[in-house]
């Protein structure tokens, strides 16, 4: 016999165990890039999607950076590619450096797991402006309070 609940419940349970990440390729789509490299893109479409691994666990990031130049005092690598994707196995977090024979720059090569929905994102510059917000409302009612004495 068919009962009409069967399916919301089963609609419900299948997306509550589903596994969102970001999924691209920077090769084929730049807004996969990570926050400071994207500044001279316009389209950032990229959205978490539902994971279609099987069992997938995992949300991976992977970057491929190699050396780069020094603008005043800072060091700014230069990116070569983000991948981003869904997993049924932990790759650990770590960063190698890889050289090849044929030419002389040396690569780092990095790999990000995570397990939580849409964890595989890009550094947010709004959360960075949030971050130093909060961080500006904390401070300033404590420096006001330090002048009056």
């Amino acid at each position: 016999m068919w009962n009409p609940l069967v399916f919301p419940i089963f609609f419900l349970v299948h997306f509550a165990i589903c596994l969102n990440c970001f999924v691209c390729n920077s090769s084929v789509d730049p807004g996969c890039l990570d926050g400071e490299f994207q500044a001279h893109i316009l389209n950032l479409d990229v959205r978490p999607s539902p994971c279609s691994v099987r069992d997938a666990k995992f949300c991976i990031k992977t970057t491929t950076i190699y050396g780069g130049k020094r603008l005043n005092q800072f060091y700014v690598s230069a990116i070569m590619g983000t991948t981003r994707f869904c997993s049924s196995k932990h790759l650990g977090d770590q960063c190698q450096y890889v050289d090849f024979p044929d030419h002389d720059r040396i690569y780092q090569a990095c790999v990000f797991t995570c397990e939580n929905d849409a964890c595989n994102a890009a550094r947010s510059r709004l959360r960075d402006l949030c971050v130093c917000f909060v961080f500006l409302i904390i401070t300033i009612p404590a420096m006001d309070t330090r002048l009056l004495f």
